[in-house]
């Protein structure tokens, strides 16, 4: 291949990666009130809940400054997987083999989720229904988001360890970490869509926000991130992360819970709402890129003229 042709490519390139490109750099560790064992982070309404497995409790965090608030304990044993919607937090209890409800603004219990449950690890609810991962029977439980009745079971695809369960966009994505890949299914009708598994190997726990899917791999230590439309992957975050467990991201932030370091790792987020400006870093590149297109540009019309 002609160099002219190798710089052209080479400048497409570098641009292209540069704008879509995402730096996930480390903000700070959230330590306070946790011990080793955290399981599961979501966030809603300015609030951080951090299930600590170990303590048997959840903690909760202004997720803007990290200041603690308080902590909910009400019937809970080893709490796994947190979820916030409608006004409700839900707390799968491993143990105890139920999902503890709770108001998400007073904390205070509401009622108990069990019927069907065999060990229930990750949850995720929408206006019309509550998805439960139950580890225990390889599959994902059903119930009205309402009345909490169990509604139906899904199995297809799936094996026994389904460790969480998200939703965002009518899309409900389960985490089957015994088989090392995520399963798409339609959030409304249960219909399989996809399986997404490049370079995955223990997805254990999952987040969607502003377009991305993050995808916790306990096994390589890291948090994959993917397109949540395409299911293409796209990068890795791995800074200072021992064994990764819950995501949960905003647009100011991504917290990563770290069982084995028992605390909760923060990295700059992906604002959705704004456009994103480029450092002084990124103009760099981005200038260097543009040089090197020019470069190709001028070479093959020169060739073109010179052959004339």
């Amino acid at each position: 291949m002609k160099i002219y042709n190798w710089i052209l490519i080479l400048g497409f390139g570098i641009l292209t990666n540069n704008i879509n490109s995402q730096s996930y750099n480390p903000v700070t560790t959230i330590t306070t009130g946790l011990t080793t064992g955290m399981w599961d982070v979501t966030v809603s309404d300015g609030l951080l809940f951090v299930a600590d497995t170990d303590g048997g409790d959840v903690n909760v965090f202004d997720a803007t400054t990290f200041a603690p608030i308080t902590t909910i304990s009400a019937g809970l044993n080893d709490p796994i997987g947190v979820w916030v919607s409608n006004g409700l937090l839900f707390a799968v209890n491993e143990t105890g083999d139920d999902v503890k409800v709770f108001d998400a603004t007073n904390f205070a219990p509401i009622t108990t989720i069990s019927a069907g449950l065999s060990d229930p690890t990750g949850v995720a609810a929408t206006n019309q229904f509550i998805f439960v991962a139950d580890y225990g029977d390889g599959h994902v439980d059903v119930f009205n988001a309402t009345t909490f009745a169990p509604i139906t079971t899904i199995t297809t695809g799936l094996t026994t360890g389904m460790r969480d369960v998200t939703v965002a966009d009518g899309l409900l994505f389960v985490a089957d970490t015994n088989d090392g890949d995520v399963n798409v299914f339609d959030a409304a009708t249960f219909a399989p869509i996809t399986t997404i598994s490049a370079g995955l190997k223990g997805p254990i726990k999952l987040d969607v926000h502003c377009g991305l899917l993050y995808v916790s791999d306990e096994t390589d230590g890291d948090v994959k991130v993917f397109n949540a439309t395409t299911f293409a992957p796209i990068t890795t975050i791995t800074t200072g992360l021992s064994d990764p467990t819950g995501v949960a991201a905003t647009n100011q932030f991504i917290f990563v819970a770290d069982y084995d370091d028992g605390d909760v790792k923060v990295f700059e987020g992906v604002n959705c709402d704004v456009e994103t400006i480029p450092t002084l870093s990124q103009w760099g590149t981005i200038a260097l890129s543009m040089i090197m297109l020019i470069l190709g540009v001028v070479a093959v019309r020169q060739r073109i003229v010179l052959s004339v």
